[in-house]
């Protein structure tokens, strides 16, 4: 497991690993109200629980007073915390982040958190002085009323030769440390108008929507049809084969076969009587013109 030197300074010294010293720029300098608040944190080392981090200390740079539909810059203007460095390697200058989350509160407020951010401008000799620039941020302003700011977290991000080093540390509670007054009309009630209006658009394109099954169900009377012609041919071949059985069928019972026999036999002699008493009949009448 690699070692890294963590270092823990006061808030007067800005050494790598440590303390942040910054003020905001010149031209709001005057606007601007400082709030101070030390906290105690947890922190992690690149993903592991380091217990020796001790207090978070902050002071907070905003202005007393603002104006609806302006920006309000909020500022850090001294933070001291400790986080981890590899003390033989220098940083390149950007290759050293500062991320500060505030939590946001009040009447005014139109977003749970505010996110700062920072860099160093310049590169750091080992075991140097890390300077950074402006750490920053800012959010709109929409409604009138107080808005407060809290610490939620930091972290430090460091890049070096021989690996980064990500150091976050968030305090065990994230009391309100600055309040700033807004003051103006509330912007808000116009963007209101413009939510209802994009509901109706999605309301049309869902009932195109509902016809599109409904010529998919004409399909299967389609097929209903054809089914019907079919079943009708089926129908026909059997009634012409009953038909012919009905026409060429002789009977099969022994009684009728016997009656049909003895009808046959009767025929057949009365027709040999007949024809022999012809022609003892006729045979006579020649007997009686010969003689």
């Amino acid at each position: 497991m690699r070692m890294k030197r963590l270092i823990a300074l006061p808030a007067a010294m800005t050494i790598a690993g440590t303390g942040f010293a910054l003020m905001a720029p010149a031209a709001a300098a005057d606007e601007i109200q400082t709030y101070s608040e030390s906290v105690p944190v947890t922190c992690t080392l690149d993903g592991e629980a380091w217990d020796e981090a001790g207090d978070l200390n902050v002071v907070l740079g905003v202005p007393e007073s603002a104006e609806t539909g302006t920006d309000l810059e909020v500022y850090i203007q001294e933070l001291e915390s400790t986080f981890g460095v590899w003390p033989d390697q220098p940083i390149a200058a950007g290759d050293a982040s500062v991320t500060v989350d505030l939590v946001v509160g009040g009447a005014a407020a139109t977003q749970d958190s505010l996110t700062l951010t920072g860099t160093n401008p310049e590169e750091t000799a080992p075991g140097g002085t890390l300077e950074w620039g402006d750490i920053t941020g800012s959010m709109p302003l929409t409604r009138p009323g107080d808005l407060t700011f809290g610490i939620g977290s930091v972290t430090v991000d460091v890049q070096q030769d021989r690996g980064p080093s990500v150091t976050v540390c968030t305090p065990d509670s994230s009391p309100a440390i600055a309040t700033v007054t807004v003051t103006g009309d509330d912007q808000e009630p116009t963007p209101d108008p413009s939510d209802p209006g994009e509901e109706p658009s999605p309301d049309p394109s869902e009932p195109g929507e509902e016809p599109t099954p409904e010529p998919s169900e004409s399909e299967d009377p389609s097929a209903t049809p054809s089914a019907s012609p079919s079943a009708p041919a089926m129908p026909d071949e059997t009634d012409d084969d009953e038909a012919g059985d009905g026409e060429g069928a002789l009977p099969v019972t022994g009684a009728q076969l016997s009656g049909l026999v003895a009808a046959g036999a009767i025929a057949i002699g009365g027709g040999v009587a007949a024809m022999v008493v012809a022609r003892k009949r006729r045979a006579s009448a020649v007997t009686d013109d010969q003689v």
